[in-house]
This record gives structure tokens, sequence and C-alpha cells, in this order.
């Protein structure tokens, strides 16, 4: 009767003992009656640069004239693939080289740990300028292009998430945008907007 109550006992703890104690994906593992070891936990630490952001270009629109100063007009620089590139595409709006002046999108030089993934977020998607003589004049939409990649519309506060530090540990931000000029606008207009790089 002693025996067979041993016996019994050793069963059960050999049951308990084979059930699992911890997740399977950990490298080792042990296990025993009353007790457990397990080895090589793993500690992972990711330590990035400090992203640094430095202004190469404002976005600026130039010198224009209002084709028929009685219709509203557009003037839209569509950023580019490449550092400081931009497509003008006027409509009703004759642009003119003026001394001093030097018609460019916002170009933003971005540095941290290279190869790592960004996300790249305007604080607004249209900005009222002011300062002018006559007419109201907007920039809506912001347009955003980073890293070589195409342009799109701001869609703050959603980030802009094509945007990836170079192998050197830099890379590029381009934005544009619409300019909107009601009828009859005249005067110089100024505005600005926020941006924010974080990383992925």
């Amino acid at each position: 009767m002693r025996f067979r109550s041993l016996l019994s006992l050793l069963v059960a703890g050999s049951a308990f003992a084979a059930a699992p104690n911890s997740p399977q994906a950990y490298p080792t593992a042990s296990t025993g009656v009353n007790t457990a070891t397990m080895t090589a936990i793993p500690i992972t630490a990711r330590i990035f640069k400090p992203i640094t952001l430095t202004g190469v270009n404002p976005l600026d629109f130039g010198a224009m004239v209002q084709t028929d100063p009685t219709v509203a007009s557009t003037l839209v620089f569509d950023p580019g693939a490449t550092a400081g590139a931009f497509t003008a595409t006027p409509t009703n709006m004759t642009t003119f080289a003026s001394t001093g002046v030097t018609p460019s999108v916002a170009q933003i030089t971005v540095a941290g740990s290279a190869n790592k993934a960004i996300n790249i977020t305007l604080s607004v998607n249209s900005v009222s300028l002011v300062g002018g003589i006559t007419g109201t004049v907007t920039v809506n939409p912001l347009k955003i292009s980073a890293s070589g990649a195409a342009s799109a519309n701001s869609n703050a506060p959603t980030p802009y998430a094509a945007g990836s530090i170079g192998a050197g540990g830099t890379t590029f931000v381009n934005v544009g945008g619409q300019l909107n000029a009601t009828a009859n606008s005249e005067g110089t207009f100024t505005g600005s907007f926020d941006m924010t790089v974080a990383y992925q």
C-alpha cells in the first residue's frame, strides 16, 4: 500500500515537471521537479543619434503678376525628387525675375542615424498669408517630398512616412504647395508653418 502511494506521487510529480514553464521562443530552458532555470534571456537597447534639422531654402514663390487681375490666380510649386527641385505651374499668373528674389521650395536637411525610417509631419495643411495691400492669398495645400519619393499633399496631423535617413546619415525634405490669390491681389504676403521629424 505504501509502495503504491509512493509510485502515485512519483507519477504526479513527473507530469507537473513536463508542463512548459516559459515561452519556447527563448533560447534555452530547463525543467525540474520543483525548480526551473532559464538561461540567456535576451536584452536589447536601441540608441539613435539625435535628429537635427537645418534649413537650406525657404518656400518662396518669387515675383509674379496676375495675367488678368479681375480673375483669381494660382501658382503651384510641386516639390521634386532631388534636393531643392520643383516644377512650377501657373494659372492666370505670369512669373518674372526680380532683383534679389530666388523662387524655391522649402528645403530642409535632416541628419541622424543612417538608414533609419522617419515620419515627417507638417503642422498645417493650409497657410493664410498676411501683409499684402489688397486681396487674400493662401497656400493650400502644402505639398511635401522627401528622400527622393513622390510628392504628396500635406495631410496633417498624419505623418508623411516615405522618408528615410540615407547611408551617409542625412536626407532632405522639400516642401512646396499651391499659392491661391484672389482677384486684384497686390503686395508682399508672408506666412510660415512648422515641421516635425521623428524616427519610426
